[in-house]
């Protein structure tokens, strides 16, 4: 078999789709694109100019800066000008959806035609649609558990200046002072729990929009979710934080914080310290803002540290957790934000008491 007709067999029955384009229009293709797209040969392809519209319209546009969509067929040579970073498309199909990895090369000195290549990751992206879900469904639990330790403390305060009221009235001890005191007191408490309401509301937004933030808010926001459920598990959270702006999602990172928190607060519950700190520091190192949380609890064990962002891994009881914290964390860090984020067992030295512990170390690129 000549060479030629030897690679046209061998790219024929790969699985993975190309199609090469020339003067804006697709010049050839393989078999794996022809039955994708239900055609029995390249002449079926419309020959007129920007006739790619017709099979990639659907490219996803959170690839692109500000979740914009490129305008004309320039959104391959934006491929061209970022080989180095993941890209996704998704392709409509009798009603279905279809993920593909795609990546972009000249294959020739003037640069006039590009080979493009498109390998299906469908399965994948269920599985991470679905491991989405869940982790969603398991952050809202630990939210709705935060919202009761929250709003214990100000509906134990209007239960208790109601009470009073009736008893100073049934004895005819009440005066307007004692009167004006208590609605005081059950005003504060009913704008609390309003605040409270707000606070959870804002955490659940889905907003999908990168923009600039500071660092020392996102952390200021993630304290006020958690702060009563930390203080009645007698934990303490210190802060050494820098005034450092990003851009990101921020409520995605606020997820991250809240999920590392919780794992550290879980550690404590196991080992039943005292003088349970997590101290929390944000620096900028080179190019980065440099994350670090760090608490006192133990540390992990060093033959499953390496194990803790994997999907489903878990040290926890079933009915505990689904171990799929750590995983979407590492996801939201790596995928979303281009950063990095490390584990590492370390001596956490704070208020003249040294106890060994967990340090997360997160890196996003400014």
């Amino acid at each position: 078999m000549e060479k030629a007709k030897y690679l046209e067999t061998i790219l024929d029955v790969t699985p993975v789709m190309f199609f090469v384009v020339k003067n804006k229009k697709i010049i050839d293709v393989n078999k794996r694109f022809l039955q994708f797209f239900n055609l029995k040969n390249i002449s079926e392809i419309p020959k007129e100019q920007f006739c790619i519209y017709k099979y990639f319209y659907m490219f996803d546009k959170q690839e692109f800066p500000d979740n914009k969509l490129i305008d004309g067929v320039l959104w391959y040579q934006y491929l061209l000008k970022h080989k180095d970073t993941h890209h996704t498309i998704s392709l409509k199909k009798n009603d279905e959806i279809y993920y593909f990895n795609i990546n972009a090369q000249y294959l020739d000195d003037d640069k006039s035609a590009i080979l493009l290549t498109m390998q299906d990751i469908t399965p994948l992206k269920e599985k991470e649609k679905m491991l989405i879900h869940q982790s969603k469904m398991a952050s809202m639990g630990e939210m709705l558990t935060n919202i009761a330790h929250q709003w214990r403390q100000p509906l134990s305060m209007i239960s208790t200046s109601a009470t009073s009221i009736q008893m100073q009235q049934e004895y005819g001890m009440l005066d307007d002072k004692k009167l004006l005191d208590a609605m005081d007191n059950i005003n504060n408490a009913a704008q609390f729990l309003s605040k409270t309401i707000e606070d959870f509301r804002n955490y659940f937004k889905d907003d999908k929009y990168k923009k600039e933030f500071l660092l020392s808010d996102m952390i200021e926001k993630t304290l006020k979710l958690v702060e009563a459920n930390f203080q009645n598990n007698f934990i303490q959270i210190i802060t050494d934080i820098d005034n450092i702006k990003i851009t990101g999602i921020e409520g995605e990172l606020i997820q991250v914080i809240i999920n590392l928190l919780n794992n550290s607060r879980d550690a404590f519950k196991q080992n039943k310290n005292f003088d349970n700190i997590i101290k929390i520091t944000i620096k900028q190192t080179n190019d980065n803002a440099v994350i670090t949380l760090h608490d006192n609890a133990g540390g992990i064990p060093e033959n499953i540290i390496d194990k803790i962002f994997e999907p489903y891994f878990t040290t926890k009881h079933q009915n505990q957790g689904t171990g799929i914290g750590l995983y979407m964390s590492y996801e939201i860090i790596t995928k979303n934000m281009l950063g990095s984020i490390e584990v590492a067992n370390d001596i956490l030295n704070c208020d003249n008491n040294s106890r060994l512990g967990a340090k997360f170390i997160i890196k996003i690129p400014q």
